[in-house]
C-alpha cells in the first residue's frame, strides 16, 4: 500500500509555505514576523497566566506525574478548543524555522505563514469561503462552500493543535520539559503528536509530529492565547487580481 505523504498537524502551515514559495497568495495587515519580541513576552505570560492549570510558580505546581491520570494537553483543550491563536515558528524536513499564526473562532480560521518575506495569509469566513490572499504579489484565490464541503472544519491544516489528536500514548519529565504523546488521528495514517509544556509554568512550549507517512514538523517558540476577533477580518483586497 503507499503511504501518503501529507504533513499532518501543522499541514496547512505547509501549505501556506508552498502558496507563498510559488507566488499565488498573500496578505493582510496581520503578519506573523510582526510579532514583537515585547508583544511576543506579553502574550506568553498571559497565556501561562490563563493556563487551565491556575498556576505559574514553580513552588506552586504539584510534581507531573506521567503515569498520573492528569495530562496537559487536556488543560489546553478545554481551555482552547475551539478559540485560540497560536503563534510560533515552523521547521518542516529540518528546514530554516519560519513565523507562522493560526487562530479558530468556532467556524472561523485565520493562518498565516512568513517565507524568505513573503506572507500567505488564509481565511476561512463564517459563509464557508476561503480566501489565499498575497500581499507581496496582490493576488488572491478564492474557493467557494460548495467546493470546499465541511471537511476544513475538522481537518488539522485549519485546526493545528486538536483536530488529528487522537488516544493517550504516554508521558514523559525530561529536566524542565514535559512531554506527552498522542496518536495522530488523521485521515487513515500512522504515526504520533508530541505535545511539549515547560516543567516549571506548564505553558505549551511545542508541537512535533512523528510519522513515516508525512513531513517530519516541529513547531516551536509557542505562544497561546485566545483568539483576536479582529483577525479574522477579511483586509481590503478590491486592488487585488484574482487569481482562479
Amino acid at each position: 500500500m503507499n503511504k501518503k505523504r501529507l504533513t499532518a498537524v501543522i499541514a496547512g502551515l505547509a501549505m501556506c509555505v508552498c502558496l507563498a514559495s510559488c507566488g499565488d497568495s498573500d496578505s493582510s495587515q496581520k503578519t506573523a514576523s510582526s510579532v514583537s519580541e515585547q508583544e511576543s513576552s506579553s502574550q506568553q505570560a498571559g497565556s501561562q497566566g490563563a493556563d487551565s492549570t491556575g498556576e505559574t510558580d514553580a513552588s506552586s505546581q504539584e510534581e507531573y506525574d506521567p503515569n498520573g491520570d492528569v495530562r496537559l494537553y487536556d488543560s489546553i483543550k478545554e481551555q482552547y478548543a475551539g478559540n485560540y491563536k497560536l503563534t510560533a515558528e515552523l521547521s518542516v524536513n529540518g528546514g530554516d524555522a519560519y513565523p507562522v499564526i493560526f487562530e479558530v473562532k468556532d467556524d472561523l480560521r485565520y493562518s498565516s505563514a512568513t517565507v524568505m518575506g513573503m506572507q500567505t495569509n488564509v481565511y476561512i469566513t463564517a459563509e464557508g469561503e476561503k480566501y489565499v490572499i498575497n500581499e507581496g504579489t496582490t493576488t488572491y484565490d478564492k474557493y467557494e462552500a460548495a467546493e470546499l464541503g465541511d471537511m476544513m472544519l475538522k481537518s488539522p491544516q485549519y485546526d493545528p493543535l486538536f483536530a488529528a489528536t487522537g488516544s493517550f500514548v504516554k508521558a514523559s519529565v525530561d529536566g524542565d520539559v514535559i512531554n506527552e504523546e498522542y496518536t495522530l488521528d488523521f485521515d487513515g495514517l500512522e504515526g504520533s503528536i508530541i505535545y511539549s509544556f515547560d516543567n516549571s509554568t506548564r505553558a505549551l512550549t511545542g508541537v512535533q509530529i512523528k510519522s513515516d507517512d508525512m513531513d517530519d514538523e516541529v513547531v516551536s517558540n509557542t505562544v497561546l492565547s485566545a483568539a483576536d476577533d479582529s483577525d479574522f477580518e477579511l483586509p481590503d483586497i478590491s486592488g487585488y487580481t484574482r487569481n482562479n
